[in-house]
C-alpha cells in the first residue's frame, strides 16, 4: 500500500512538471502503476463534443489502442463508472455482466479491476483505471488512495480534456468503426461486398405511361421472373435452413401474388401512372400499415414488403446482376437490406457476416443469420457502403458493431477470437448429451423457447432436452392473412417431429396488447 501523502506529493509534483499533454497523461499511468504496483493503468478521458470516452493513455494495455479505443456512457466497466459517477471494485472483471471485451487493448489476462471518475467542478473529466491479473479485490486502503488521487489530478486534467488537444482526430484513424443493432452473434472477416440495389425505391419519381397494357404485362413479367427466381433459390438454399425458414421463399411468393400488390399497381396503371410509380406508391402504402405498428415484430415486416417492391422494381428496369469476381475471396455482405434472395446468390461458405443500414434484430435477415450462423449487424445508419466497396471488414455480432479497413494487428486479435469460440463450441459438444447436473447430484431439465424452428435448432444442437414454450401466435404474426388449418398442421409438425419423442409444450394463439396481427383487428 503506497503511502498517501508522500507518494501523493512526489506524484502531482512530476506532472506539474510536465508540459507535454501526452507526456503529463502518460507521467501519471506510469507512476500511478508503480505506486498501487498495478499490472495495468488506464487513463480515459470524455471527449468534450461528445458523450464519449477515449483512451488517452496506458501502461500495460496495447499502446496502439490510445486514440482507438473509444466508449459510450454505460458501454462495459468504464462506461458504467462514467455514467453512475461512481467507484467500480471488483476481483473478476471478465465475469461481471457489465464488462465488454475490446480487441485492440489485449486486457482479458487482467482480473482484477478497479476504476474511479475524474471529476471537476461537478463535471465528469474522464475514467481512471488499475487492473491486475491476480484475482483480488483492492483493498480499502488502496481504493481510498486511487480516489484521492483521481480528485487531485482531475483539476489538471480538465484544461487538458476541454482543449480537445490531447484528442487524435477521426480522419487520421487509420480504420473506421461502426456501432448498430446486435442481430446475430459472432464473428465475420471479409470484402465489404455492395448489394447494389441499382435505382432504389425511393428514388422514383412520378411519370406516366402511354401504354397501360404494356406496363402492366411488363409488371407481371417482372413478378413471374421474380417467382421462378424465387423458386430456383429456394431449392438452392432448402437443405442449409430449417422448415420454417425455406418457407420465407413461400412468404415472398405469397406477397408478389398478393391482390394487394398486384390489383394495386394495376389500378394505378390504368389510371396513368408508370409501372415503377404505381409500384412504389402501393409497396410504401403495404408497408406503411406494419411500419405504424406499436410491436417491434411487426413493425419489422415492413422490410420484408420493401424487400419485395425493390427486387421488382429491379426486374422492372431490368438492371444486369453483380458478378462475383473472386469465387473463393470471403465476403460480408452490405447494403440497406439484405434478404434472403440476396443470400442465395453466393455459396454460403462465402458469406463470413452481413451489415445492414436499416432494418432491426427482429427482421427476417436476422433470422436467417442467427439460423445460418452467420454474424449480423443491422441499423449501422452512418455506414457509407458504397464509400468502402472492396475493403476489408470485420462483422462483430456479439457487440453490434463494424469495422472498416482494420490494421493487421486487429485482425490477428479477432481471428484469434474466432478459434477460440470454436474450440468453446467443440468442447461443449462432449456435454451434449450429459445430464444437466449440478456438483452436488441435483438434476435439472434444460428446455428451450422457441416460435419458430430456426430458434430452436441452436437448443437441439445444445442438447436441451425439449421446448418448455412455443409461442404459436409467431406464424400468425408472418402471415399476410391467418394462416390455414393445414398451413399450421405442417409448422406444429415439423416442430414436434423436429424435437421427438421430447416433449414440446405449445402455448395457444395469443395476440392482442403487445402482438397484434395487422389482418385482424
Amino acid at each position: 500500500m503506497p503511502s498517501s501523502l508522500t507518494d501523493l506529493t512526489a506524484l502531482v509534483d512530476s506532472i506539474a512538471r510536465t508540459q507535454d499533454p501526452e507526456a503529463m497523461m502518460q507521467t501519471i499511468v506510469v507512476r500511478l502503476s508503480e505506486l498501487m504496483d498495478a499490472d495495468v493503468c488506464s487513463l480515459y478521458l470524455c471527449n468534450p463534443q461528445q458523450d464519449t470516452l477515449i483512451l488517452a493513455a496506458t501502461q500495460g494495455l496495447a499502446s496502439n489502442a490510445v486514440g482507438q479505443v473509444r466508449l459510450s456512457l454505460n458501454e462495459g466497466l468504464v462506461g458504467h463508472i462514467a455514467a453512475s459517477l461512481s467507484t467500480l471494485n471488483i476481483a473478476d472483471a471478465p465475469s461481471d455482466d457489465r464488462f465488454v471485451y475490446i480487441p485492440e487493448t489485449h486486457e482479458q489476462s487482467y482480473r482484477s479491476f478497479m476504476g474511479v471518475p475524474l471529476i471537476y467542478l461537478r463535471k465528469l473529466i474522464g475514467v481512471l483505471v488499475i487492473q491486475d491479473e491476480d484475482q483480488n479485490r483492492y483493498s480499502d486502503e488502496e481504493e481510498a488512495f486511487l480516489i484521492t488521487v483521481a480528485s487531485q489530478l482531475a483539476g489538471t486534467l480538465h484544461l487538458l480534456q476541454s482543449s480537445g488537444s490531447w484528442m487524435q482526430q477521426p480522419e487520421t484513424l487509420p480504420y473506421k468503426r461502426f456501432k448498430g443493432i446486435k442481430s446475430a452473434a459472432g464473428i465475420g472477416i471479409g470484402r465489404l461486398w455492395v448489394i447494389d440495389p441499382h435505382m432504389t425505391l425511393d428514388q422514383v419519381t412520378p411519370g406516366i405511361n402511354s401504354d397501360p397494357v404494356e406496363e402492366k404485362a411488363e409488371f407481371h413479367e417482372a413478378i413471374e421472373w421474380l417467382a421462378e427466381d424465387l423458386e430456383k433459390r429456394s431449392g438452392k438454399m432448402g437443405h442449409h435452413l430449417p422448415g420454417d425458414l425455406n418457407a420465407l421463399f413461400a412468404v415472398y411468393q405469397m406477397m408478389l401474388k398478393s391482390p394487394e400488390l398486384v390489383k394495386g399497381v394495376e389500378e394505378r396503371i390504368d389510371s396513368g401512372d408508370s409501372a415503377a410509380w404505381a409500384l412504389r406508391q402501393v409497396i410504401e402504402q403495404m408497408a406503411s400499415v406494419f411500419a405504424e405498428s406499436d410491436d417491434p415484430y411487426l413493425k419489422a415486416r415492413s422490410e420484408d414488403i420493401t424487400n419485395i417492391g425493390q427486387r421488382l422494381l429491379n426486374e422492372l428496369l431490368q438492371h444486369e446482376r453483380q458478378v462475383i469476381e473472386t469465387p473463393d475471396e470471403p465476403l460480408v455482405l452490405t447494403g440497406e437490406l439484405v434478404n434472403i434472395t440476396h443470400l442465395a446468390e453466393f455459396p454460403l461458405q462465402r458469406i463470413h457476416g452481413i451489415v445492414c443500414t436499416s432494418g432491426s434484430a427482429l427482421s427476417h435477415t436476422s433470422i436467417l443469420a442467427n439460423a445460418l450462423g452467420i454474424p449480423a449487424v443491422m441499423g449501422v445508419e452512418a455506414l457509407d457502403p458504397d464509400r468502402y466497396r472492396g475493403q476489408r471488414i470485420i462483422v462483430d455480432g456479439n457487440r453490434g458493431e463494424c469495422i472498416i479497413n482494420p490494421p493487421e494487428v486487429l485482425c490477428r486479435e479477432y481471428r484469434r477470437m474466432i478459434a477460440d469460440e470454436k474450440r468453446f463450441i467443440q468442447g461443449l459438444e462432449r456435454l451434449r448429451h450429459e445430464p444437466a447436473e449440478s456438483l452436488d447430484g441435483f438434476r435439472v431439465k434444460l428446455l428451450t423457447n422457441t416460435g419458430l424452428l430456426a430458434d430452436a435448432t441452436p437448443g437441439l444442437e445444445r442438447g436441451a432436452e425439449g421446448v418448455g414454450l412455443y409461442r404459436s401466435e409467431i406464424p400468425f404474426m408472418i402471415h399476410q392473412s391467418f394462416p390455414t388449418e393445414e398451413e399450421q398442421l405442417r409448422i406444429y409438425q415439423k416442430v414436434l417431429n423436429a424435437y421427438a419423442p421430447l416433449p414440446v409444450s405449445m402455448r395457444t394463439l395469443d395476440i392482442g396488447g403487445d402482438k397484434q396481427l395487422p389482418y385482424f383487428e
